[in-house]
């Protein structure tokens, strides 16, 4: 008798310790993914910033706090016309905010304007600061204005600005490789009397554009293969309808404001 009792007893455990195991295995599953999520956040993810996977667009910029630098993702579409310095870099500030751009910052677009009756000649290098800037995966594109025109120690870097660091500001390549510029291969001003800026920025048929190409190559200037100019501010020359530049993009660069 004592024996079927022990028996009995030991059938009671089993099949009580049976019935809580799918209980227990899935809050071990649970706990497994907890940990998962603090192995992702080791691995340096943001909050709001979306990884890329195969075939997929980043939706936020991977270093916001550092973006200063970017080829924007789509242009505005309106031929030349931009409404001026003004309409342009509204246009880099909204796609900086769109891509969480943080820290105080005043976006510009890459632009010169050419002199006009009694308004004078603005130069694009003088409306982005002073640098470094640095593109949205946190990668330095350039330390100051000389580095980044190829001058003094840089002078023989073609393109600074080049397809391993120019991204939009989502950190993507950039489909378009046509930037408005209406600028000289030093970030300035033509002063040659002909129009490079499309009536500075506020026409979509009448007058030509400069066209940057950050993909271009480079420019010979002399016989010496080791004299050459930058070609990413300064390539070639377009109409501006928005039959020949649809969708013609600009370069936006952040001062960082203290």
């Amino acid at each position: 008798m004592t024996g079927r009792l022990n028996v009995l007893a030991s059938a009671a455990v089993l099949l009580l310790s049976l019935s809580f195991a799918p209980d227990a295995a899935a809050q071990r599953g649970g706990g497994g993914g907890e940990r998962g999520g603090g192995g992702r956040g080791g691995r340096g993810e943001q909050p709001g910033v979306v990884t890329p996977q195969a075939g997929q667009g980043r939706q936020q910029a991977q270093a916001p706090d550092m973006l200063s630098f970017f080829v924007t993702s789509t242009g505005m579409k309106n031929g030349g016309n931009l409404g001026g310095l003004e309409g342009a870099d509204k246009y880099c500030q909204m796609l900086a905010d769109e891509a969480g751009s943080t820290g105080n910052k005043t976006w510009r677009a890459y632009l010169s304007t050419q002199a006009s009756g009694n308004q004078p000649a603005v130069n694009a290098r003088d409306r982005i600061g002073k640098g470094p800037w640095f593109n949205a995966d946190g990668a330095q594109v350039a330390e100051n204005l000389i580095e980044l025109h190829g001058e003094g120690a840089a002078e023989g870097i073609a393109n600074i600005v080049n397809k391993t660091v120019a991204l939009t500001e989502v950190g993507n390549l950039p489909r378009q490789d046509n930037q408005l510029t209406g600028s000289k291969a030093d970030g300035k001003a033509y002063t040659d009397g002909m129009d490079h800026t499309c009536h500075n920025w506020t026409s979509n048929s009448e007058g030509s554009v400069r066209i940057g190409s950050f993909g271009a190559g480079q420019s010979q200037r002399g016989s010496d293969p080791r004299d050459v100019i930058p070609t990413w501010n300064s390539s070639t020359n377009k109409e501006c309808t928005p039959q020949v530049i649809p969708n013609s993009t600009l370069y936006c660069f952040a001062i960082m404001n203290k």
